[in-house]
């Protein structure tokens, strides 16, 4: 027959007892929440999945979708197209014809005196004129004019169109004669004693 044990003992036996439930519930505590934070973990790790085309851009290059920058306007194409030209009648340009005439310097008062009795003439539905003078001299002078006469009355007319021509008259038209010695030719073909005049009394015209 066993001793019974000793206070001592039964005090650790009790004491055993009580702490291994305890070391028991510690353990599973733990496991549980060891468990709880590797689903945290797990959540956290976990990162959408997006297709590449959905990002709106290149990975090879991403510089081409940026939009490129404004050309600057083209200043001479604008400068270069031609001003609106305006309609212009025979009155209009026989008043330029006259202001030109009058803004002559006095070294060609000979060129405007000859203006100021021609009339320009519009050719029909044209932006072209006529000046008809009666000898070759005349349309020699009027020829060397025309680049800086036509240039005037363009830009006083506003039309870019305008042309100027000059013929000399045939021997059928009647044409206003424009200075004196041409005065006196024509008066002398009507009659032939003004020339025998001039030739007796040695006068010269000028």
């Amino acid at each position: 027959m066993k001793a019974d044990a000793l206070p001592s003992e039964k005090v650790s036996a009790a004491a055993s007892s009580v702490e291994a439930p305890s070391k028991v519930y510690r353990t599973v505590a733990a496991s549980s929440v060891d468990a709880g934070d590797s689903s945290v973990v797990k959540e956290n790790r976990k990162v959408p999945r997006m297709k590449i085309s959905t990002l709106g851009m290149s990975i090879k290059n991403p510089q081409r979708e940026e939009p490129a920058p404004a050309a600057p306007a083209d200043i001479r194409k604008v400068d270069s197209e031609p001003e609106e030209d305006f309609i212009f009648n025979e009155r209009d340009l026989n008043y330029y014809w006259q202001e030109y005439a009058g803004s002559l310097p006095m070294e060609q008062v000979a060129i405007a005196k000859r203006m100021q009795v021609l009339r320009p003439v519009l050719l029909r539905n044209s932006t072209t004129f006529e000046v008809v003078v009666d000898n070759e001299i005349a349309a020699k002078d009027f020829t060397a004019l025309i680049p800086e006469l036509q240039t005037y009355l363009r830009g006083r007319l506003k039309n870019s169109k305008v042309v100027m021509k000059v013929r000399v008259s045939a021997s059928t038209e009647n044409v206003l004669p424009v200075g004196r010695v041409e005065k006196f030719q024509m008066m002398a073909r009507k009659n032939q004693s003004l020339m025998q005049l001039k030739e007796e009394f040695g006068l010269e015209l000028y």
